[in-house]
């Protein structure tokens, strides 16, 4: 498709290649289904409206060469799901995510006696941050629909996540 195709007499852009027109649906009607004209109608629709011109245009000249691409990874780095999400929250991490947390419960006045008014908070530390954590992914990425299952504890589950839950 060229430029000229792309422009009419005018230098607008048009029309005919931004809303082509339909295309024919079949000529027998008769021996379709409401389902099958409302499919075909709806193939079409979109086919119609799918249409979109190649940009034409020169690229940018890079100031640089374009690098390649290298992975670099810590020495001795023994690739396993737990180091790859180690290189992402290291402890330095979870100790911050702990301080804050805390942090969060205390200004907000939880409660951390027994005869307080406002919620109950125990201070968490970094094993239960981490293992709130796994849950969160585990849970994400189970497809399981019922939340409830997660925590049975008859054997039927290959994973018993509540296991870990103090």
């Amino acid at each position: 498709m060229e430029l000229q195709d792309l422009l009419n007499d005018a230098g607008d852009i048009n029309d005919d290649v931004l809303h082509p027109a339909s295309v024919p649906g079949p000529t027998k009607l008769l021996k379709l289904t409401a389902d099958e004209i409302h499919l075909g109608l709806l193939n079409a629709d979109i086919k119609s409206s799918a249409i979109v011109p190649t940009p034409r245009f020169n690229a940018l000249p890079r100031a640089h060469q374009i690098r390649p691409f290298k992975l670099c990874l810590p020495a001795g780095f023994q690739a396993s799901p737990l180091a790859f999400f180690k290189l992402f929250f290291t402890d330095d991490i979870f100790d911050i995510l702990v301080w804050n947390s805390n942090l969060y419960a205390k200004t907000k006045d939880a409660r951390t006696t027994r005869y307080s008014q406002s919620r109950r908070w125990k201070p968490i530390d970094r094993h239960e941050l981490s293992v709130w954590m796994g849950l969160l992914i585990y849970i994400g990425l189970g497809n399981n629909t019922d939340i409830e299952s997660y925590w049975f504890t008859d054997g039927y589950c290959i994973y018993q996540p509540m296991q870990l839950m103090p």
